[in-house]
């Protein structure tokens, strides 16, 4: 017979607790990826068409792609789905604020 250990509650620690029931840190998270988006973006349009001398190529197609297949897609699965920015708009729209879970928006208030 093998005896299996208890496994390790994170929630006991109230550090880890507030973290994880806070909306601040993916708040932040998803800022910051927003901003990084909207730099790239603006870098591509207004940047040098040289390819090797644009901060948007170079780093979406060198940088972003070798950090998603080398580290992202193997450690941290779908953790990038919790701080995608693309959604953020949407969201703030449907729910009527930032960071409440139950605003009035602009859905149609149906569960």
């Amino acid at each position: 017979m093998t005896s299996r250990k208890a496994p390790i509650e994170l929630t006991r620690n109230p550090i880890v607790k507030a973290a994880l029931r806070s909306r601040w840190p993916q708040f932040v998270m998803r800022v910051i990826a927003l901003a990084g988006f909207v730099f790239a973006i603006l870098a591509g349009l207004i940047g040098t068409p040289v390819g090797n001398h644009n901060f948007s190529i170079v780093f979406v197609w060198i940088v972003w792609w070798a950090l998603l297949m080398l580290i992202v897609v193997p450690f941290l699965g779908r953790g990038w789905c919790a701080i995608c920015p693309i959604p953020m708009p949407g969201e703030w729209l449907q729910n009527g604020a930032l960071l409440k879970p139950q605003g009035r928006g602009l859905s149609l208030q149906h569960k």
